[in-house]
């Protein structure tokens, strides 16, 4: 906006740019801008969810009998896990309750 009131500040007035346009585009601009910059620190706040973190709270499949230790399926990939409490047999349901490294814990899902 500026710098257009200054390069034409000495233009005939037929050949300045109308100020009112100039105005509103430079509000505009300030507009699109101050939204990206929001729309930025929105995202920069949010938790990633990727790689084993994403499926904490996600039904998991045992693939081998977990006592405590096995493999189970989840998202079409397998998983080592270890089973908190009892044992698990193969295609009993888990619930993914954290993640560490490559390593998956669960917890058997007690069905009502």
């Amino acid at each position: 906006v500026l710098g257009a009131i200054i390069a034409f500040r000495d233009t005939p007035t037929e050949f300045q740019p109308n100020r009112i346009v100039v105005g509103i585009l430079g509000f505009l601009l300030v507009v699109v801008f101050v939204s990206m910059a929001i729309g930025l620190a929105r995202m920069r706040k949010m938790r990633s969810e990727t790689g084993a973190e994403a499926l904490v709270g996600r039904m998991a499949v045992a693939r081998t009998p977990l006592t405590p230790d096995g493999t189970v399926f989840i998202q079409g990939e397998r998983w080592q896990a270890e089973l908190e409490d009892g044992s698990a047999a193969e295609g009993e349901e888990v619930r993914v309750v954290s993640a560490n490294g490559l390593r998956l814990r669960v917890r058997k899902e007690n069905d009502p």
